[in-house]
């Protein structure tokens, strides 16, 4: 599959000798033997197969699965071995059955290439080593994936003839959604590849290949479209399976061919200790490691085979114990070396790979190898040797002591950690150089002022002394000058008292207050200036800031307190909402969402800090954690959303969407004319009311019909037995339903809209209900103007317990 020149030749050229060298530099150093044949944190390469163990099971299904579908998705945890599963175990199986499987990690550099162009060149390269095309030079600068692997007669077989089928695997796919969705070009192309890959798996050609097709004949002969002779394997953490899934629309395959891969059982990870180390560990002793990683102690054969154990952790364990067993000369591992605990080994692990390298090259690892939010990121190597201290011979120090590695992506080399369970283990090591730089900067802050002050000290020990004798002679002029002194104090404070006195009456109360506060300086013993203050400060209220003024992104529009006390929500014009750490006085976090949020569209469950709801645009509501802003369910879509209300003169297409959260964060309820109630954690509509509320507007943006124990709501509605003519008369009601079932407990009906008919609130104990609403003074269909209105009523009768109070009409109903 041979390309003309084009002017990427020497791009793609660079490509594949980068990725050729990096093969042969990585197997040098993951080299695992008899002697060490556990990788800790590194991945197992395919030729390190004799070592792999543990997962036959797995290996079976995914490979019998690569080899029928054209596309699998396998997903799992961060530290389970898929990389390892696919290189060591699969692939291996892959080549023997005709296949050649593709490893391909795509670099999401501003200026690496595209992934399409990535792939390619990826594709070039491993198919150069198992056969040949037999129509070379079909391939074209700049085709899509669909178009490499369509062309007609073009097909890879190897010396003997025999077809051979390229399988393209996509490991740590999440990066498209963390790397690769930053905002700007690296987000745009990656939108652009996943509809590439789209097309390739669901073998549709693209719109414009199919515009320019349509016009010519020859190039339309040129492909063969039932070709299916392709494989596609992507991989990725199980946490991002939610944004794979937002791709359903345009790849409905990956919803069909899926395998989870799920922790080793201890019979599993038995095998993998004991198989590939049999000389260096008995069986025995193989237990105990298996139950030491697996928290779990003195337990039975039958038992082990009900223990989880993580493999990355496991194989890390493993690893370190060979050390000390080879530290120790010792020709076996034995029991008295599994001490510590698991997440003591990972530190140890760190803290061993850098303890005895500059801080420039620790502090490199610890603030620019991973994300702010904690996640594994890489950098190119020429960038990284210009941070102090890391050097070319530090960085192949720490690939060899397994904790970083290099890997070379579209022609440019790169670090990264070794694995993601290491990820935890640096951000807390980094948290905690923070946290001891910020105390050792206050200290030296604290001595530096210590210092000072020692210096102010001894200079006015010598000027005291010079001035004493000064002192001495004025004693008898400063007699007649005190009192001069008290005289004109005496003079200024009655003047400041009488000026201080003005400005209040005036109302200017912050300078009367000055002024006043200066004569009680001035005559101490003066009561009349401290009686006026003290009386004007019981008056006021007076609003004091308690820290510095936190600049926003935007201006909110929208800030809620959340029932920790500790954080708040606020609503922006950019669209994000912040959240706010309350003690510290920091923006903690920040969520964006695809389409715009609607104005005051912010909820929070008064109860339940976790979780907190938006409506957007397009009039659903979304509940997410607050935590992390992943969507926790579904997006809720209120009723009467996608139709019109029947009732007459409604345009609910034009309203904004009403809901409510309740106070324990597990119901949403919505009105869009018609009252439903949804079950937050998943989305689902669990009652829907077939009666319409009556004014439920804008002005009603802090609605909350729920009880404060969530287990009720109460509501306004419209009862309309008929839209057939007018001589029908139409009554308003209240009711208090139960939630979730929406069970009607109480309803009280009101005629001629004549009582409250808008928002209920309830009381903070439960006991009573807020109404509000309109009421008439006179004949509603004869045009008699409506005035707010609100009633106090019991919360299990909705009977009033005191008066409607009926509020002056501002303008015309």
């Amino acid at each position: 599959m041979e390309k003309p020149p084009s002017n990427s030749e020497d791009r793609h050229l660079n490509v594949k000798r980068s990725a050729l060298n990096v093969e042969r530099s990585g197997a040098a150093g993951a080299a695992i033997d008899r002697d060490n044949p556990w990788p800790g944190l590194a991945t197992f390469t395919e030729d390190q197969g004799a070592f792999f163990h543990g997962r036959d099971d797995e290996v079976d299904d995914l490979t019998q699965l690569a080899r029928l579908r054209a596309l699998v998705v396998l997903f799992g945890q961060s530290g389970l071995g898929k990389s390892s599963l696919l290189q060591a175990g699969v692939f291996p199986r892959l080549r023997a059955n005709g296949f050649c499987p593709i490893y391909i990690r795509l670099d999401h550099a501003e200026n690496a290439p595209t992934p399409s162009e990535q792939v390619k060149a990826l594709v070039d390269i491993e198919t150069t080593r198992v056969g040949a095309w037999t129509r070379p030079g079909a391939a074209r600068p700049g085709e899509t994936l669909w178009e490499l692997f369509h062309h007609r007669d073009d097909r890879l077989i190897d010396t003997g003839g025999r077809a051979i089928i390229p399988v393209l695997v996509f490991d740590q796919f999440e990066e498209l959604f963390t790397l690769g969705a930053a905002a700007g070009a690296r987000r745009d192309r990656a939108v652009a590849f996943m509809s590439e890959l789209a097309e390739l798996v669901e073998n549709r050609p693209s719109e414009q290949l199919v515009a320019r097709l349509e016009g010519s004949a020859d190039e339309l002969e040129a492909f063969d479209f039932s070709r299916a002779d392709y494989r596609v394997v992507i991989t990725l953490r199980e946490d991002f399976l939610p944004e794979l899934e937002g791709l359903k629309t345009i790849m409905p395959a990956m919803m069909a061919n899926r395998m989870r891969l799920a922790r080793m059982t201890g019979t599993q990870a038995l095998q993998a200790v004991v198989q590939p180390g049999a000389q260096l560990v008995t069986e025995e002793v193989a237990c105990k490691i298996v139950e030491f990683v697996a928290g779990a102690r003195g337990g039975s054969i039958e038992r082990l085979a009900e223990l989880n154990v993580e493999p990355a952790l496991l194989s890390v364990v493993c690893r370190e114990l060979n050390e000390r067993r080879r530290t120790l000369g010792q020709a076996q591992i034995t029991a008295d070396l599994v001490s510590g605990n698991r997440r003591e080994i990972l530190i140890d692990f760190y803290e061993r790979s850098v303890s005895d390298l500059p801080a420039g090259m620790r502090t490199f690892v610890e603030d620019h190898l991973l994300t702010k939010s904690g996640f594994r990121d890489n950098l190119a190597l020429e960038t990284a040797l210009e941070f102090p201290e890391v050097t070319p011979p530090l960085i192949d120090t720490l690939v060899a002591r397994r904790l970083l590695r290099l890997e070379d992506r579209a022609g440019i080399q790169r670090v990264e950690l070794t694995h993601d369970v290491l990820a935890e283990v640096v951000r807390n090591a980094r948290d905690a150089r923070q946290q001891r730089f910020a105390v050792e900067k206050a200290q030296q802050l604290e001595r530096l002022a210590l210092a000072t002050a020692i210096r102010q000290t001894r200079r006015q020990r010598w000027m005291i002394a010079g001035l004493t004798v000064a002192v001495a002679g004025l004693c008898v002029g400063a007699f007649f000058g005190i009192r001069a002194q008290r005289r004109a104090a005496e003079l200024a404070g009655q003047a400041e008292l009488a000026t201080g006195s003005r400005l209040l009456d005036e109302g200017q109360t912050g300078d009367g207050l000055a002024y006043l506060a200066a004569a009680a300086r001035r005559a101490q013993g003066h009561s009349v200036a401290a009686t006026r203050i003290v009386s004007t400060l019981a008056a006021h209220n007076f609003l004091l800031p308690v820290g510095a003024t936190l600049k926003l992104p935007s201006p909110a529009t929208q800030v809620l307190i959340l029932a920790d006390d500790r954080s708040a929500l606020v609503l922006g014009e950019d669209n994000r909402v912040l959240v706010l750490d309350l003690v510290e006085w920091k923006v903690a976090r920040e969520f964006s969402f695809d389409q715009k949020i609607q104005p005051r569209g912010l909820r929070i469950a008064a109860k339940n800090p976790g979780v907190f709801a938006v409506a957007l645009a397009d009039g659903t509501v979304q509940v997410c954690d607050t935590a992390t802003g992943r969507p926790q369910g579904k997006p809720i879509t209120p009723p009467n959303l996608a139709k019109p209300s029947q009732i007459p003169g409604f345009q609910l297409g034009t309203w904004r969407t009403l809901f409510a959260f309740s106070p324990d964060g597990r119901w949403v309820v919505a009105n869009r004319g018609t009252t439903a109630v949804f079950d937050a954690a998943t989305g689902e509509e669990r009652f829907h009311g077939e009666h319409f509320n009556l004014t439920m507007s804008l002005s009603y943006a802090t609605w909350s019909p729920f009880s404060p124990d969530s287990s009720h709501i109460a509501l306004p509605f419209w009862d309309i037995p008929d839209f057939s003519g007018d001589s029908k008369t139409v009554s308003s009601a209240s009711m208090l339903l139960s939630v979730p079932d929406g069970k009607a407990v109480t309803v009280r009906r009101f005629e001629n809209q004549d009582d409250t008919n808008g928002a209920h609130h309830f009381s903070a104990d439960g006991t009573r209900v807020l109404m509000l609403g309109y009421g008439s003074s006179g004949n509603t269909t004869g045009g008699a103007s409506r005035s707010p209105l609100a009633v106090v009523c019991d919360a299990t009768t909705l009977l009033p317990i005191g008066p409607e109070i009926l509020f002056p009409q501002t303008s015309p109903s």
